[in-house]
């Protein structure tokens, strides 16, 4: 099908108007290399001196075989923690700043940061602390990610042009069991349960030799429908250049990224395999207009198509779950598509027989900046940014039904079709997935003053943040940001920072609107004391910072306004025969009419430190956040038989802290042979100081200072295998045990295994996450890799992946894995790994306790490059300034204590990926 029309256009209108302004921006100089920009950009945002912060030039990104640069951030930043969470296409995982889920701020605004290719990024910072954080106000608790994305220098024009192809692999992909081993395991789990065995010895005969492909099928069906590799493409030309009256960076990027499904394109008119292609257009440019005057314009595009079977990627990944190899043939005598009662969606059939859907989005981002130098007062200038950000959804489902037909033998041998599926027209719709606008202004006067040894910044700002999410009549998010702050220098000695934001959020009572964030840094740099006299020590500074931040994101929609909806039961009225139904007011929610923001006082005491030449620079910090007003249900003095739901209240209290080091080490760029380490450790832990728990019976059930989301349940004290330990065994409540269930203990000894038993569970200790990375230059030949990794994770195990005959859709029985091979039996009691089996889920064997949680720890070879620069003299006679050849890898090798799982991916059916990848890079 071809693409829109409208998006077509979209993209060769952004194209060509690039195009045309390229001549007009390219200002040549004498002198082929950048040389320092001689004004500040009207985007930059200011970084406190006292601040916590940790940065990473935008170029160690580059070796990362990704799709979005929150994937190439692993191990990278101090305080960090990077999780994916899912192997589906552009997921970039769940981000942990000292506890938090960190704001995204492009180019001093909040917005996302999907799909920006490392070749558009400058640096990413992250700013950890009060004093950092107080300029977003109520939206700054959590800490924030700064990306800073690229600018030009001056110079004549400089072409960067890479192309790279990779291929993809699944990584901890479940072993499901073949259809003679499922269908014995089957048999046992039937009979554990009381039941009959299904199959007979001649029909697990008949499963293991593949004689009769029919009546007793084993089709490995991840093998037929999916590729064990994956290939992608991606295209980057990128340049920049300028003079002292413009600069610009132009930025154009391509990805073409196929699926793991096999393509169907032989069998139909259109392709059913799930690809993305991505179009990205960037355009940053600068101009000094006059003297004291500088004009920021940035513009960026993206232009995505995400294709799928019509039964969608996520169901056929579900479906390989539920339908185990000896379910059904993929076609039966006829070559008709075959299925069961039970089985009733052939995966053949909905990966290549369900038609297709097609999703286009696109986003638009579009900013003015301006910095206007005041005359009448030297260092006082006014700055001003507008900008609007838009994105635009559409999916087109082309997707169909399918005719299935079910097969049975009668006592005679003769074969009957029964059709338990039929086919359906092709749907021809388009819907609509959310047309999002956001409209940011930001104005304000900041003063630059330095006189003898000291040194002034001060700012005043104020900004409003406005969303439309939807657009479809929802009412706005409206943020709102007064900033006043001041830094200072003595001498290069002694520092202190001062800022204070009043915000503003629409969605909290009026009496609630507003809030004050004050915070304070001071700083102390020893090594510029004249006293201090150290042949070792280059840079000795140290940090302090205090101060109030807030968190408006779990507010809600306007929950403290009272509000009637048309949801509840029906009523009837009219004649026993022909009744009417009417609809009923359901009454809502209590509402919270002081509903108010999260508040977190953050403490940073941090040291840095350079020692030998500054070659090796060392950074600390400690910190202590305190969160209070954290919004909770209300659990004591609530009526048990008031009727309404209860809302959330400002009532809890949370306390994150911990420490961040960093350290780096370079041997001298002027060595021939030169190198850099970075190493970098997070240590954090958290405490629930209060949640308004109600009385617990024992100590150990207790939440309230424990971890944050710590991991609750039973503790599990091996399995039943003699009689006397079931007859010995306490009772557990709802459930009597068999010989090969889990056994737990009975914490408070009162003989009854029931919710008095449960207790806290795993690790309780301080995290750990680190990374290590590496990067050597000799004689044209770079090397880089990446280490990282996480201790002291608990990670609940009893996954849909792990857990055995679970029950799906028309009492379809699931998968079993070889993991459910060493379960428990008569014979194995001594070396059995997991529990007897079980049809469907079992609320003794499979409920939260300590068999599930395991220790997530894990040591990961995030990412490799290896790297040959030609030399000059072989690409001079081609004009060329560079050329550079590459293969990198993403996800290489994982040490995990873990079994038959992703130490990041534990719950999706969708597992992470591992890329292979090579490119040429071509400077001009």
């Amino acid at each position: 099908m071809e693409k829109l029309t409208g998006i077509l256009f979209f993209k060769r209108v952004m194209v060509v108007s690039l195009a045309l302004m390229l001549p007009y921006l390219s200002f040549s100089q004498d002198e082929d290399t950048v040389t320092s920009v001689q004004y500040k950009s009207p985007f930059q945002t200011f970084l406190p001196p006292t601040g916590s912060l940790d940065s990473v030039n935008g170029s160690r990104l580059l070796s990362f075989p990704v799709t979005n640069i929150e994937t190439a951030l692993h191990g990278l930043l101090s305080g960090l923690d990077i999780r994916m969470s899912s192997g589906e296409r552009f997921s970039g995982g769940a981000l942990n700043l000292r506890g938090q889920t960190p704001l995204v701020v492009i180019d001093g605004i909040v917005r996302s940061w999907s799909s920006i290719n490392p070749e558009q990024v400058e640096h990413v910072t992250v700013l950890k602390d009060a004093v950092s954080l107080s300029r977003y106000g109520m939206r700054g608790a959590n800490g924030v990610l700064l990306i800073t994305t690229r600018r030009g220098g001056i110079s004549k024009p400089r072409i960067s042009a890479t192309a790279q192809a990779g291929v993809q692999q699944q990584l901890f992909q479940a072993k499901y069991l073949d259809a003679y081993n499922y269908s014995l395991l089957l048999n046992e789990a039937i009979v554990n349960q009381g039941g009959t065995a299904r199959y007979t010895q001649s029909d697990l005969d008949l499963y293991k030799s593949g004689a009769d492909k029919f009546g007793h099928p084993n089709v490995d069906w991840r093998d037929l429908l999916t590729n064990r590799n994956a290939g992608m493409q991606r295209y980057n030309v990128n340049i920049d250049g300028g003079g002292a009256a413009a600069r610009y960076h132009l930025d154009f990027d391509y990805l073409n990224q196929n699926g793991f499904l096999k393509s169907g394109k032989d069998l139909n008119s259109y392709e059913t395999n799930d690809y993305a292609e991505r179009y990205l257009i960037r355009a940053n440019v600068d101009v000094k207009a006059t003297k004291t005057t500088t004009l920021g314009v940035n513009i960026f595009t993206r232009i995505r198509e995400l294709n799928q079977p019509g039964a969608t990627v996520a169901t056929i990944y579900n479906n390989l779950y539920y339908t185990p190899n000896s379910a059904y043939p993929v076609f039966d005598p006829r070559d008709s598509l075959a299925g069961t009662l039970q089985y009733r969606d052939n995966l053949y059939g909905s990966a290549f027989n369900s038609g297709y859907r097609r999703t286009f989005d696109r986003i638009l981002y579009s900013d003015v900046a301006l910095r206007q130098e005041l005359p009448f007062i030297k260092g006082l200038y006014a700055k001003g940014i507008a900008s609007f950000n838009y994105s635009f959804g559409q999916t087109i489902n082309r997707s169909k039904t399918f005719p299935v037909y079910s097969m049975s033998i009668g006592t005679v041998n003769d074969t009957t079709y029964s059709q338990i599926a039929t086919a359906g027209a092709q749907a021809n719709s388009i819907t609509y997935n959310g047309q999002n606008r956001q409209f940011y202004m930001e104005g304000g006067l900041g003063y630059d003053w330095s006189g003898d040894k000291h040194q002034l910044h001060s700012e005043l700002l104020y900004n409003i943040d406005r969303s439309d999410i939807g657009g479809f009549g929802d009412l706005p998010v409206l943020n709102k940001n007064i900033l006043n702050t001041y830094s200072y220098n003595y001498s290069d000695k002694y520092f202190g920072d001062v800022s204070i934001a009043y915000s503003y959020f629409n969605r909290l009572p009026e009496a609630n609107q507003w809030g004050l964030f004050p915070s304070v840094g001071l700083g102390w740099k020893l090594s510029s004391e004249n006293w201090f006299t150290s042949n070792a020590i280059d840079l000795l500074k140290l940090r302090a910072s205090y101060g109030k931040v807030g968190n408006n994101l779990n507010i809600g929609n306007f929950t403290y306004l009272v509000e009637y909806a048309e949801s509840g039961p029906l009523f009837y009225t009219g004649t026993s025969t022909t009744p009417t139904s009417s609809a009923t007011i359901r009454e809502p929610a209590l509402v919270n009419k002081d509903l108010r923001w999260e508040s977190s006082c953050n403490l940073n005491l941090g040291v840095d430190m350079g020692l030998l030449n500054n070659r090796l620079s060392l950074s600390a910090d400690y910190f202590n956040n305190t969160i209070t007003d954290n919004l909770i249900l209300r659990r004591s003095g609530a009526s048990t038989v008031l009727g309404s739901a209860l809302t959330v209240e400002n009532l809890g209290e949370l306390k994150y802290s911990g420490v961040d080091i960093s350290a780096d080490y370079n041997n001298g760029a002027e060595k021939k042979f030169n190198y850099f380490i970075n190493a970098n450790v997070g240590i954090a832990q958290s405490k629930l100081v209060f949640d308004d728990e109600l009385p617990v019976s024992y100590s150990y059930m207790a939440r309230t200072g424990q971890p944050v989301n710590q991991a609750f349940g039973y503790v599990a004290d091996g399995f039943y295998n003699t009689q006397s330990d079931l007859d010995n065994a306490p009772v557990i409540e709802g459930y009597t045990p068999q010989l090969g269930d889990i056994k737990y203990k009975d914490l408070n000894n009162d003989g009854c295994i029931d919710i008095f038993d449960e207790t806290a569970l795993g690790n309780k200790g301080p995290r750990f996450f680190y990374g290590l990375s590496f990067m050597a230059r000799w004689s044209g030949i770079e090397f880089s890799m990446l280490w990282n990794g996480s201790q002291n994770n608990n990670v609940w195990t009893n996954v849909l992946n792990n857990l055995e005959f679970q029950t799906g859709a028309n009492n379809s029985i699931g998968q079993a894995s070889e993991m459910h091979l060493n379960r428990w039996t008569a014979a194995t009691a001594a070396t059995a790994t997991y529990p007897r089996l079980s049809l469907g889920y079992n609320p003794n064997n499979h409920r939260a306790s300590s068999f599930w949680l395991k220790d997530g720890s894990y040591i990961r070879l995030k990412n490799v490059e290896l790297a040959y620069n030609l030399p000059q003299n072989w690409i001079n006679t081609i004009k060329l300034k560079g050329a550079r050849i590459f293969i990198n890898g993403l996800n290489l090798l994982t040490f995990t204590k873990l079994e038959n799982m992703d130490p990041e991916v534990t719950a999706s059916l969708l597992p992470n990926t591992r890329v292979f990848n090579c490119g040429l890079n071509l400077k001009f």
